[in-house]
């Protein structure tokens, strides 16, 4: 290269550079000569380049193994469908268990859900939707641990009998469930 820019062959990397960037000491002739320099560098290495391409490449068919590797592209992409199948079933099974907890849907339904929630999930949000929860009171605990009505207004006295009657039933001692 330094000789085709018009350098002794022994010219150090600086020498090449500082003529290319427009050296000192050089007027409008010397930069037209540097640029008709590159311009015949530049054609040198396009007319090497075609030379050397291989006739299926000239034809403007490369040849993708040469550029990008197959086997790791494979494995990158393996990895990333593995990734979002295992997010989609989460999230399957998320929707599902939301729908479960609503009751919307009753155990003996979970694995036709799961199955239509990944096949169509807009199906499965149409069903949704459009049903009604015939399982909710399922879920709803049965009792509660709040006090009788009675005695979260503070009336004791209207249920003093049923009181009594409950605690000798279960082995208490009268105004036991008062505590």
């Amino acid at each position: 290269m330094a000789e085709a820019l018009g350098l002794s062959p022994d010219a150090s990397e600086a020498d090449i550079l500082d003529l290319l960037r427009g050296g000192r000491g050089q007027g409008d002739a010397g930069r037209q000569a540097r640029v008709a320099q590159l311009a015949e560098l530049d054609h040198i290495a396009r007319e090497f380049g075609q030379r050397d391409r291989p006739a299926r490449h000239a034809a403007g068919k490369p040849d993708p193994a040469r550029f990008v590797p197959a086997e790791p592209l494979q494995a990158v992409l393996t990895e990333r469908n593995e990734a979002q199948a295992v997010l989609r079933e989460q999230n399957v099974r998320a929707r599902v268990d939301d729908a479960f907890a609503r009751g919307w849907l009753s155990p003996a339904m979970r694995g036709w859900a799961e199955a239509l929630c990944m096949s169509e999930p807009d199906s499965f949000d149409l069903f949704i939707e459009k049903a009604i929860p015939p399982f909710a009171h399922l879920f709803r605990p049965a009792t509660t641990s709040a006090a009788p009505p009675d005695l979260a207004r503070g009336n004791h006295a209207g249920g003093a009998a049923e009181e009594i009657a409950i605690c000798a039933q279960l082995g208490l001692k009268p105004r036991a469930l008062r505590d």
